[in-house]
């Protein structure tokens, strides 16, 4: 129990319950987990359609992305990343113009903080985007309830 407090007490410290006016005859303590309005930044480099609609969802699913831009190839890409360092950029390696690895170099050139994720096809494709830079590529099919955890271990 005493464990429980300390544990309590340390997270009301650090912000993480917030005071919502409980009373004390309702037994309501007043206290309730902090709601922080997420504040990452994403860029999402996909044609248009289901797989960049599903890549946003599952971007909004980690409740830590607050704006998501979007680009449908590589040209777009870039015009982005010159006005914007995200803090997670997912790439499919199915892009008109794409040329994904050089992408990856250009990211990690002019925002080095930003953390790349890449979708990829194959193996090849996956060991290209390894060497150009990615922090992470995952094979296409990759379950989402993965993907979701592991964008939100890049953010």
């Amino acid at each position: 129990m005493l464990g429980e407090i300390l544990l309590f007490t340390a997270a009301l410290r650090e912000g993480a319950w917030e005071d919502c006016g409980g009373s004390e005859t309702s037994g309501d303590q007043g206290l309730r987990p902090a709601m922080k309005e997420p504040d990452a930044t994403a860029l999402i480099v996909a044609r248009p359609g289901e797989l960049r609609d599903g890549l946003k969802a599952l971007l909004a699913a980690t409740g830590k992305v607050g704006r998501i831009s979007e680009a449908d190839d590589t040209a777009a890409a870039l015009a982005i990343i010159g006005q914007l360092c995200a803090q997670v950029a997912v790439l499919d390696c199915d892009i008109p113009g794409g040329d994904v690895p050089t992408l990856l170099k250009r990211i990690k050139a002019e925002c080095p903080e930003t953390k790349c994720l890449v979708l990829a096809d194959g193996v090849e494709q996956q060991r290209e985007a390894e060497s150009a830079g990615a922090d992470v590529t995952v094979l296409k099919g990759f379950p989402a309830a993965k993907l979701v955890q592991t964008l939100s271990s890049l953010l």
